[in-house]
C-alpha cells in the first residue's frame, strides 16, 4: 500500500489501537467517570458551544462530553477503521468527518470555540507542527481554546510512551510545547495539573487503593527526588505520564 498519505499511514491503524489495551467509549465512559470529570478548560464553557476534536479515534473524548450535555460536537479523524467505530459509538451525538485536519481545517475559519488534540501533536512531523497550530488558532473564534495533550517527556516514563508507537515523531516537554504555541499566535498556555495525595472524594470501599491517589502521590515523589538531584531547572510542573496544556486564542 502507498503511505504517503496520512490516511494511507493510518488506514489499519485499529490493529495498533487495540494492541495497545484500547477499549470503546461505551465501555470507558461510565457514570463514575463522567462525574468526577472536571478539567479546568471546561470552567465557564457553555454546553451549546462548537467544539472539534481532531484526531478523535474511537470518540471518547466526544462521548464524555456528550455525557456532561454538550451538544455542539464534531469530530475528525485520518483512520478508517477509527472512524468506523467512532460513528457507530457516537450514532446522533456527533458530527464525524472521515478527514486529515490539514485538509479539513483550511476550510473552517472561526467555526469553533474548543479544538481538542489528545494524542495527536506527536504523531505530527516537527516541520508541520506550527503550521497545524495555526490552523487550528484560525479555525477558533476570539477567545477560543485549543487543549493539547501528548506523552510527556519529563516523565521518567517518557521513553516507553515515545516508542509504544512507531508513528510517534516528536516529543514535548511543557516549554517546548509553549513553545509552539506561542509562535502559533496563542496566549495564556496554562499546563493542566492534578493535585498529588490522597483523594477521599473519587475513593470507593470496594476498590480500596485504586483511586486513593496513592500512585500519584508515589510518582510525584519519585521524579521530585530525581529532578532535586539533577539540580534540573526549570522543572516541570506536572510528572504524569500524560502532559495536558491549553491556550487561547486573544482578541484582535
Amino acid at each position: 500500500m502507498n503511505k504517503n498519505s496520512t490516511k494511507d499511514t493510518y488506514f489499519n491503524y485499529d490493529q495498533q489501537y487495540q494492541r495497545m489495551l484500547n477499549r470503546r467509549p461505551t465501555e470507558l465512559v461510565t457514570a463514575s467517570v463522567v462525574s468526577t470529570y472536571s478539567p479546568p478548560w471546561l470552567k465557564g464553557v457553555t454546553k451549546d458551544v462548537a467544539v472539534l476534536d481532531v484526531g478523535c479515534g474511537y470518540g471518547y473524548q466526544l462521548l464524555l462530553l456528550s455525557r456532561l450535555g454538550f451538544n455542539n460536537l464534531h469530530g475528525i479523524e485520518a483512520s478508517h477503521s477509527s472512524h468506523r467505530i467512532a460513528c457507530e459509538e457516537l450514532a446522533g451525538l456527533a458530527e464525524l468527518e472521515l478527514a486529515d485536519a490539514f485538509e479539513y481545517l483550511p476550510e473552517k475559519k472561526e467555526t469553533y470555540d474548543l479544538i481538542i488534540l489528545n494524542d495527536v501533536l506527536e504523531h505530527i512531523p516537527r516541520e508541520k507542527t506550527v503550521e497545524l497550530l495555526v490552523l487550528i488558532h484560525d479555525a477558533l473564534h476570539e477567545n477560543g481554546k485549543v487543549v493539547i495533550r501528548v506523552p510527556n517527556m519529563s516523565s521518567l516514563l517518557a521513553q516507553y510512551s515515545m516508542y509504544l508507537d512507531f508513528t510517534h515523531i516528536v516529543g514535548f516537554t511543557e516549554f517546548s510545547l509553549m513553545q509552539c504555541l506561542d509562535w502559533a499566535d496563542f496566549h495564556n498556555h496554562q499546563v493542566v495539573t492534578r493535585r498529588a495525595g490522597i483523594d477521599l472524594k473519587t475513593w470507593r470501599p470496594w476498590r480500596p487503593f485504586r483511586r486513593l491517589g496513592l500512585g500519584r502521590l508515589l510518582n510525584d515523589w519519585v521524579h521530585k527526588v530525581f529532578y532535586f538531584i539533577r539540580q534540573q531547572s526549570p522543572k516541570p510542573t506536572t510528572y504524569d505520564y500524560n502532559l495536558e496544556l491549553w491556550s487561547v486564542k486573544a482578541p484582535g
